[in-house]
């Protein structure tokens, strides 16, 4: 796994930061830090080429690239593209190869462009799917930002379900979660008692 790290721009009227790249380096354990001043096409060579073309050159190979930040930090700007540059004429102008496009678009035209090459574009099948996780909700961005139903999201560690009025420990004193999440199986050297003695065990 490699951790990418992207400074935007400072907005009109705002203070420049005084954190340095190396410190972000440090602090966040960023192999690769872009400053501000990187255009869209320096982070897709950087970033998702590499990635692309290995998925595309080995058989079986997965990527991911995950964008991850507080809201306005650029998520979008580095998945979607600035504003208006998803065009025709953007495209043709870049000779098919619009690096100024996002992350996203780029891969689906990319990989379009290589089955193409290979006579598999009426044998492959492309499957896109975008989403958006916020406030742990999920929500399509093909499809109007509808709700997208999680399995297992409901999921709570709240004192008030039943199912954890009584806690379980594995024979070193180690948490287990409750049997709903583990299904019937009875795991080897476990011990149950309340909620309530967890509490004064682990105070």
């Amino acid at each position: 796994m490699q951790v990418c790290a992207r400074l935007r721009p400072c907005t009109v009227g705002s203070e420049n930061s005084d954190v340095t790249i190396p410190q972000i380096e440090e602090k966040a354990q960023a192999d690769v830090v872009f400053g501000p001043d990187v255009v869209q096409e320096a982070v897709i060579e950087g970033v998702l080429e590499p990635q692309l073309q290995r998925f595309l050159l080995e058989p079986g190979f997965s990527a991911i690239v995950l964008a991850y930040g507080q809201t306005g930090s650029g998520k979008t700007h580095t998945i979607f593209g600035p504003p208006g540059v998803l065009t025709e004429h953007e495209y043709n102008a870049s000779g098919g190869r619009p690096l100024s496009w996002g992350f996203f678009p780029y891969a689906a035209i990319t990989m379009l462009q290589s089955l193409h090459h290979r006579g598999l574009s009426k044998r492959a099948q492309l499957k896109v799917t975008a989403v958006e996780i916020y406030l742990e909700k999920m929500f399509d961005l093909l499809n109007n930002r509808q709700s997208v139903p999680v399995p297992g999201a409901s999921v709570r560690a709240s004192s008030s379900r039943p199912d954890n009025e009584t806690i379980t420990y594995d024979s070193n004193g180690k948490w287990q979660p409750p049997q709903k999440w583990l299904g019937t199986k009875v795991l080897p050297g476990s011990s149950t008692g309340t909620a309530k003695e967890g509490r004064q065990r682990w105070r």
